[in-house]
């Protein structure tokens, strides 16, 4: 959990037969600022769990397993927002990879040889073809592959499962140029949502093309979104309506009005949880009705 004045909260559930209890695990000060995105990469067993946030256009590695220890990535100056990729069922590969560069200097450098594995290349201002199973490259590895969004680029980047300190955790993959302003983002198969001040765009990984999700009726400070994973859509608010939208962007399993514009938003099994000023409340998926209201 992220807070206002820049700390990141980490929490644990002790479960027994009798009751559940939730204990702060650690308590770390990262910045001066608002915690603006948060990305818990995968737990592989060999590299422990690692968390990326954003705070103030600077990007942090917190390495949870080494004494909860804080890198600051000075090469992502200016990112907003970070998401990971959720894939539908039956979609295990990434569907598009880099045209490949017969260079010399770029087949020895890291990045070089990372793309060389995934049967790719990569060169500035590439274009897109093929596929490749870049998912499995993922999971095999102990990598976890993520897009940050930073000034008016998208910059895909796997967090590497080195143990050598002197090496940075991040390598990025591709480049790719988007609209001004976003300041939230989703990853849905080949599909990512942005999120601007003024609506809500759908762009292609495949072929860069956006297109306008909707437009919202008042700019807002900071726009709202959020995925399911398992029912593979994303929930994106306009004032005090959630609406569900499908990987092309399309209106899909009816919409939530909650009491107020929330602050945040969690995905809880059948259940959307909200919060607002301190307050949070438990709205039902499909039935949209409002469960539990607690401060």
């Amino acid at each position: 959990a992220g807070t206002d004045s820049g700390d990141l909260i980490q929490l644990t559930l002790n479960s027994s037969d009798e009751y559940k209890e939730v204990k702060i695990a650690n308590f770390l000060s990262i910045s001066q600022s608002v915690i603006s995105s948060i990305h818990v990469a995968e737990d592989t067993g060999r590299v422990g769990i690692r968390v990326l946030v954003v705070s103030e256009g600077n990007v942090y590695v917190i390495d949870l397993r080494s004494g909860c220890s804080v890198k600051r990535m000075s090469q992502f100056k200016g990112g907003v927002a970070v998401a990971n990729r959720v894939c539908s069922s039956g979609r295990m590969g990434l569907s598009f990879v880099f045209d490949e560069v017969e260079s010399e200097n770029w087949s020895s450098s890291v990045g070089g040889k990372l793309m060389k594995r995934l049967g790719g290349g990569i060169q500035a201002n590439a274009r897109i073809k093929g596929s490749s199973n870049f998912s499995s490259y993922d999971n095999s590895n102990g990598g976890s592959v993520f897009v940050l969004a930073m000034a008016r680029q998208l910059v895909f980047v796997d967090l590497c499962n080195s143990d050598d300190e002197k090496m940075s955790p991040c390598v990025v993959l591709k480049e790719m140029p988007c609209i001004e302003g976003v300041k939230m983002i989703a990853w849905l198969d080949d599909s990512l949502i942005l999120g601007t001040s003024n609506g809500y765009y759908l762009m292609s990984c495949v072929s860069e093309h956006i297109s306008l999700i909707f437009s919202l009726r008042d700019m807002v400070d900071h726009p709202r979104l959020k995925v399911f994973s398992k029912e593979e859509k994303a929930l994106l608010v306009a004032d005090n309506a959630g609406i569900f939208v499908d990987i092309h962007g399309q209106p899909v399993g009816g919409s939530l009005v909650f009491r107020n514009s929330p602050d945040s938003i969690a995905d809880l099994s059948a259940y959307v949880v909200v919060s607002k000023d301190g307050k949070m409340e438990l709205y039902h998926k499909r039935s949209g009705s409002c469960v539990q209201a607690f401060s």
